[in-house]
């Protein structure tokens, strides 16, 4: 049995997290740099770059990001100096470091007591914990929501003795018996893929015993920032290597349709950025397959699915198909009462903005022409509506002229 003792936090969190990560933008970090003249120590800020927005910074005790750290002075062993107030240890204390440890490798921990007052002055009081800012790290990661999710607790003194012994490493034998109170240790079994977490306080040991356990809306999270919030900038690859795990967690769960046949949609668009034509197409019929059960219910959902179907198969050049998708999106659109100018004049535009996204230029202007023709039969009700259609042109138009020269 090959276990790993006393593991650096940020290397326990990249296993558990598999190497994905989801923190503080850099750019974020030069900002309170130049404007705040914030610096952080190395270890502080490669914990919010990769795992600042994670549940592990999101149980009891968390460190805040760049912005809401605070810059003040306050009385610490009798004397005031500076410090950074960096986040909270189990909700209710605050935590800093002094600013003159900025820069060694792992700062002392910093508690805050309760303020002086004298008359209308206050000055805030802290003093030096037991743990320093590695410490914090492994406790922050022992308490995630996510690892309480499916940890196992041994906290009887035969148990933990018991545990501990079935692993045959006196190294590990060693960390229960020698450690002071108020240590925190990761360690880490290579083969059974589990984490062992030490707590050893002053009169008990607790063993937190768990694997990784990603959590669903963790990869949700990751997923939103690679495929909305670096929209222009996609990585099509990894967002699909996320939605595929997502997916298969989904695909066990009961009553979750609408949100798989919408991860199946998402699934094709990645496919289809990537230009893998036949996958694209395969994940848009299971897509539509549910889209179809849900027919009654979420009818707007549904025209939704098939006006980015008519678009998939139009940029594929298979245009019976794509046709045909659009013909499904008028046939709701007359179900649901869109016979009216404005409501079919809606839908032409949405196809005309999709085909624009596409770059299929030349399609576009002819669908904003369609549109407008739609608007301008009710002018007064829909005057936005033609200006709005009337500048898209322009700007479809404009495009097309860059595009052709």
């Amino acid at each position: 049995m090959t276990i790993k003792i006393n593991l650096d936090p940020l290397d326990a969190l990249r296993i558990f997290y598999e190497d994905e990560t989801l923190g503080v933008w850099n750019g974020d970090f030069i900002k309170n740099e130049k404007q705040r003249r914030l610096r952080l120590p190395s270890i502080l800020h490669d914990f919010l770059a990769k795992y600042g927005y994670l549940n592990v910074n999101h149980g009891n005790s968390q460190l805040w990001i760049p912005d809401k750290i605070d810059q003040t002075q306050a009385k610490v062993d009798g004397k005031l100096q500076d410090i950074l107030i960096i986040g909270k240890l189990r909700g209710d204390r605050l935590a800093a470091i002094l600013t003159s440890e900025v820069d060694q490798a792992n700062p002392t921990l910093l508690l805050d007591e309760l303020p002086e007052e004298n008359g209308d002055d206050i000055t805030l009081v802290f003093n030096k914990s037991t743990l320093d800012l590695r410490g914090f790290l492994i406790l922050m990661f022992l308490e995630s929501p996510t690892v309480y999710d499916t940890t196992e607790v041994y906290n009887q003194p035969n148990d933990v003795d018991e545990l501990i012994q079935s692993y045959h490493n006196y190294q590990l034998s060693d960390l229960t018996k020698n450690s002071a109170p108020s240590k925190h240790y990761i360690c880490y079994d290579d083969e059974a893929k589990e984490f062992l977490g030490l707590i050893i306080l002053q009169d008990q040991t607790i063993v937190l015993k768990f694997k990784s356990c990603f959590a669903i809306r963790e990869l949700e999270n990751i997923f939103t920032k690679e495929f909305y919030e670096n929209a222009s900038n996609c990585n099509y690859q990894h967002a699909l290597d996320i939605l595929l795990r997502i997916i298969n967690h989904l695909e066990n769960v009961e009553g979750v349709a609408p949100e798989l046949g919408e991860k199946y949609k998402l699934a094709g668009r990645c496919c289809w950025m990537l230009k893998q034509w036949n996958e694209a197409e395969n994940w848009y019929k299971k897509a539509e397959r549910v889209y179809k059960d849900m027919m009654t219910e979420t009818l707007e959902e549904v025209s939704g699915f098939y006006e980015t179907l008519g678009v998939f198969y139009f940029d594929k050049e298979d245009i019976n198909k794509s046709q045909a998708a659009y013909q499904e999106v008028d046939r709701i659109g007359e179900f649901m009462g869109g016979s009216n100018p404005y409501r079919k004049g809606q839908r032409i535009l949405r196809q005309a903005m999709f085909m624009a996204d596409a770059k299929r230029y030349q399609k576009a202007i002819d669908l904003y022409d369609q549109a407008l023709a739609m608007f301008q039969q009710d002018p007064k009700d829909c005057k936005y509506d033609i200006a709005r259609c009337q500048q898209l042109r322009g700007e479809a138009r404009k495009a097309l002229k860059t595009k052709t020269k």
